[in-house]
């Protein structure tokens, strides 16, 4: 976690992970590969997840979008263009799926709660709508 920073964790804003017997059901996680840190990786958990039919949460990876660490309050509305990978893939001698499955919207309201949509598909210009989920740490 980077204070002020879109990278590290956050959670569903009021939940409880350590009282569920899934802990990671309301994460949500802007981090780098833990093989090679020159990949960027998005880590959508369950409820996130089922805005898109993914109720098994989804480990993502940005094609386009900006620096993890260089996204803060005063950036507005950010938009990530989402592939779907594995962990590890690329070290299986895999390629990273190239079609963009999901476009994340984020915002940072204040250094410690986030605003996230999340679309399926290639969504030009999204704009947030009443799914929209807050997020904090």
């Amino acid at each position: 976690m980077i204070p002020g920073k879109f990278a590290g964790n956050w959670i569903v804003e009021g939940s409880n992970p350590i009282a569920g017997p899934e802990p990671w059901n309301c994460l949500l996680a802007f981090m780098y590969d833990m093989y090679d840190s020159r990949y960027p990786s998005i880590s959508i958990g369950v409820e996130l997840g089922r805005l898109v039919n993914k109720p098994e949460g989804i480990l993502t990876r940005p094609m386009e979008g900006p620096t993890f660490e260089d996204v803060d309050v005063s950036a507005g509305e950010v938009v990530c263009m989402l592939v779907s990978v594995e962990e590890g893939q690329e070290f299986r001698g895999g390629t990273v799926d190239p079609p963009i499955r999901y476009t994340l919207l984020v915002r940072m309201e204040s250094d410690e709660r986030i605003k996230v949509e999340i679309f399926e598909g290639n969504v030009s210009d999204p704009e947030f709508t009443s799914n929209a989920m807050y997020y904090t740490r």
